[in-house]
């Protein structure tokens, strides 16, 4: 029988509830199962999700906030959308977007805004059915699959909409005949809304990881039942690729030949699987605090499940740092040196032994882990802190083996892939918008008065103190997400500007270069630039700047002269991924460094800034201001770039 809320817990409910109407609504591709006791080897419910996802930053969070303290997983850098988490009474929940569950409203939680409600407001799977039913009158912005354990034997998945809900119960032999449930990104409420021709599985979107993971569950049940290793093993990371690619195979790597590749854009581990979660819940009657969250922050191939418990007190400041994990960070340098350049097909030959390592490690600490779960809030911390130092050592020795920069594992890359150059070798006098680009055909979109080629260089010399913005189209767009024209994207990109030397000495100061990236030049908006300028009579300085609300300044402290003859380069980083937790104001971040002549490497100036969110990198910006009129003034530009591919390291 449904739990009723007393009209305190339902006025708390709602007040939550309130503070989340103004969250963006979550885009999610996942793959899911609940498994109730009836399908499992020691009779407790299992519930796992691959989380698909843009944004690869993944981390835990710990939240005390509510009326039951929670351990649960986010972007990086985000608090109020939770995407997978456990509470203290022994709840779990997780979800995957349902694309087919529609409705209308403006009001009311998100997805993972739910998710976080339902975590600090409930313990059972009947309130969350409460919850569900409260919040059926006030709205949601959900439409997802949500699975749901708790600590008394409940296993169930919702599919939820805006107005309405459907409850289907893994402990019910008629809902699932084999005790579990499985979903991806479409829902049973809609396919029987359909005509009969509509409802078959192979014409629905993701119905081939509903279809492999199904699949697999069903036949382990043919000899056997299931429990946390084969989750982890052989659904998690299924890829369902070439024989020598399945998780732990044996093959060493004198059997490999050469280096193949193959796509993972349907299967279960997938190219956009950004995380993992497997919950191994308790039976009626045993303690919630032993109820255990398993995750992997990382695309599953390569990365470990490290445990946690909500009464813990707080999680490891490797998978919460700063800005982003740093079990994490590795998972991706792991995963970034075994695909391919455009990240869509996952290389062959380290998978073999990457897997093999991982599986071994993993057995060990699961093995560890369970032999002795610990309830105290301290022994349960301990046990966890030590379980997180070591993955984060363990992917570390792969990333030293497997993610070097070896041409041997890797295929060969250029120096630079180099998207737009200008270098200025032009005849004395060309304009700015004649001047030949090597490295494609984006044009300036005008000249720049008084300024022009002299000597391999572009001359900035100006008569007039009007500001001048010019700006050029590059290619790949530096974005989260695809533009209306589906242009290419990356998430980070490089402007590199080489200055051969400037002569600032004239008696009207604020003369000013800006380089940088724009989000609509159209309407000249800017998202950062980087900025030379004289800010008094006998100092140069070299400063960054973000425009809208969510992006900060970078302030430096250091002082150039007003005549420098050492060629510098300056470089200008903007990653839209790192430190973008998909909410607020804040979306990416942005650093500028220096490199003069006599320099081995380079040197960030001032600290990392912020981005707005809502501005990407779409096109480069060049502007410049004051008056660099006086006798023998100038500034001298050799080179300007952007490439995709880091320049700080070559």
């Amino acid at each position: 029988m449904m739990m009723r809320f007393t009209n305190q817990i339902f006025v708390g409910l709602l007040s939550l509830a309130s503070i989340y109407c103004l969250l963006p609504v979550d885009a999610v591709a996942c793959t899911t199962l609940v498994a109730s006791g009836r399908a499992t080897v020691d009779g407790r419910p299992l519930l796992w999700k691959n989380r698909d996802y843009w944004q690869r930053h993944n981390e835990l969070l710990h939240d005390d906030t509510g009326k039951y303290t929670f351990v649960g997983m986010a972007n990086a850098g985000a608090t109020r959308n939770v995407r997978m988490g456990v509470n203290t009474a022994g709840l779990c929940v997780e979800n995957s977007t349902s694309r087919d569950l529609t409705g209308e409203t403006n009001d009311g939680p998100t997805n993972g805004a739910f998710i976080r409600l339902a975590l600090q407001s409930c313990a059972t799977v009947e309130e969350v059915q409460a919850l569900l039913e409260i919040t059926n009158e006030t709205g949601r912005r959900t439409h997802g699959n949500f699975g749901v354990i708790d600590a008394h034997g409940g296993a169930m998945m919702f599919e939820i909409s805006h107005h309405s809900y459907r409850a289907f119960d893994a402990n019910d032999p008629e809902v699932a005949p084999l005790g579990f449930i499985v979903r991806s990104n479409f829902s049973e409420t809609a396919r029987d809304k359909k005509p009969d021709e509509e409802q078959v599985l192979s014409s629905l979107y993701s119905s081939d990881r509903y279809l492999r993971a199904y699949e697999l569950c069903e036949s382990r049940l043919m000899t056997s039942k299931l429990d946390l290793e084969f989750i982890l093993f052989e659904v998690c990371r299924d890829i369902d690729g070439p024989p020598t690619c399945d998780f732990g195979c044996e093959l060493d790597s004198n059997e490999t030949q050469g280096v193949g590749t193959f796509k993972t854009s349907s299967t279960l581990s997938r190219n956009s699987t950004v995380s993992a979660v497997v919950f191994q819940g308790v039976k009626p009657g045993e303690s919630p605090a032993k109820t255990t969250m398993w995750s992997i922050l990382g695309e599953p191939m390569f990365s470990v499940a490290i445990p946690a418990w909500a009464s813990q007190g707080g999680v490891a400041e490797q998978v919460d740092g700063p800005l982003t994990s740093s079990l994490c960070d590795l998972s991706l340098q792991l995963r970034m040196a075994n695909y391919d350049q455009d990240g869509r097909e996952i290389k062959t030959n380290n998978l073999p032994m990457i897997t093999r390592r991982i599986k071994t490690f993993e057995q060990a600490l699961i093995a560890k882990t369970q032999k002795s779960v610990a309830t105290s809030p301290a022994s349960q911390l301990k046990q966890h802190n030590e379980a997180v130092e070591s993955a984060h050592q363990f992917l570390q020795q792969l990333c030293d083996v497997y993610a070097r920069r070896d041409t041997s594992l890797v295929y060969a890359e250029s120096e630079l892939e180099i998207a737009v150059d200008f270098q200025f070798e032009d005849e004395n006098a060309t304009k700015l918008a004649e001047a030949k680009n090597s490295a494609g055909d984006a044009k300036w979109s005008g000249g720049m008065t008084d300024c022009a080629v002299h000597n391999g260089a572009l001359r900035m010399q100006r008569n007039k103190t009007t500001p001048v913005n010019r700006y050029l189209d590059m290619i790949p767009k530096v974005r989260t997400s695809n533009d209306d024209a589906r242009n290419p994207k990356a998430h980070q990109g490089w402007i590199v500007m080489e200055v051969s030397g400037w002569n600032l000495r004239g008696a009207t100061p604020n003369e000013l270069v800006r380089i940088g990236f724009s989000s609509q030049p159209e309407k000249d908006l800017h998202t950062v630039g980087l900025v030379i300028e004289r800010t008094a009579e006998d100092v140069v300085s070299v400063s960054g700047v973000a425009f809208g609300d969510g992006g900060s300044k970078i302030e430096s402290t250091m002082k150039w002269p007003t005549q420098q003859s050492k060629p510098v380069t300056f470089v200008l980083e903007l990653d839209k991924a790192r430190g973008n937790p998909d909410e607020g104001d804040v979306g990416g971040l942005y650093r500028i460094f220096y490199k003069q002549a006599v320099d081995k490497t380079f040197t960030q100036i001032g600290k990392t800034g912020d981005v707005r969110r809502l501005r990407n990198g779409n096109s480069m910006h060049f502007r410049t201001a004051g008056f660099f009129g006086a006798k023998e003034e100038y500034l001298d530009i050799d080179r300007i770039y952007y490439t995709n591919t880091d320049p700080l390291n070559n």
